[in-house]
């Protein structure tokens, strides 16, 4: 979870689906939030080079269909990615992407019925797939197909703090254009009741958190898939 806004072809590292995810995941039955929704909730995390910036925020409600919905807003050096999702029993349910593409602009996805953007539960070695596609006036069809998959748990390490049993969620994204086909790969390490801690763009630059603001969260105890119980903390800003 999870777990992705285009000027240029250079630029293609920011196309759809940004880092940011509602994830809500069951670990061998205990519930663990890996992306906390409440709004207003905000990470900042900056390349390693100290070029790029990107903030993500938890936004809304907003009405879609008659149904009030959290978005997910991406901010990378100023290009806005939207993902709206909501949660159900199965997984994170993926309603709209809005995001930005190279030439053609701004081209927003809807899902209907909406699609399991990660399942629960989201273990190690779990895989899904999103398909979407769009019709753009003159330009014509516009489709995108993003498999991941949860490749490692493992500590990631941040100006922000150190984070333990983080999900490394690796995505590939095929994007069919009319004028071209492209293939993205991307990750994003989401941490246990902080949610993203760390992420890399197709160009291959890794941001790293350097700040984050959430709502209180206490410690809590899951099982990992080596059988220990493991009690994850951090030290967070609050509101």
């Amino acid at each position: 979870m999870y777990f992705l806004a285009l000027m240029s072809f250079r630029n293609l590292k920011y196309v759809l689906l940004p880092c940011a995810l509602v994830l809500w995941i069951t670990v061998t039955g205990h519930s663990r939030n890996f992306y906390p929704d409440v709004i207003g909730n905000r990470w900042t995390l900056q390349s390693l080079d100290g070029m790029n910036l990107r903030t993500v925020t938890i936004k809304g409600p907003e009405r879609i269909d008659g149904e009030e919905l959290r978005f997910i807003e991406e901010d990378t050096n100023g290009n806005i990615n939207k993902l709206y999702v909501k949660s159900e029993a199965d997984g994170i349910k993926l309603v709209r992407s809005v995001v930005s593409i190279a030439i053609i602009g701004e081209v927003t996805f809807d899902y209907s019925p909406p699609q399991v953007f990660l399942p629960i539960p989201a273990n190690l070695g779990t895989n899904w797939t999103i398909q979407s596609e769009a019709e753009i006036a003159v330009v014509g069809k516009v489709r995108s197909t993003n498999r991941a998959e949860v490749i490692a748990i493992e500590e990631v390490a941040t100006p922000a703090g150190t984070f333990q049993n983080c999900l490394n969620i690796g995505q590939n994204i095929a994007l069919n254009l009319p004028i071209a086909d492209l293939e993205l790969t991307n990750s994003m390490w989401l941490a246990p009741d902080i949610g993203l801690v760390k992420a890399t763009d197709s160009g291959g630059v890794i941001f790293e958190l350097i700040d984050f603001d959430i709502a209180e969260s206490d410690p809590q105890t899951a099982v990992q898939s080596n059988g220990k119980l493991t009690t994850t903390w951090a030290s967070m800003k609050y509101r």
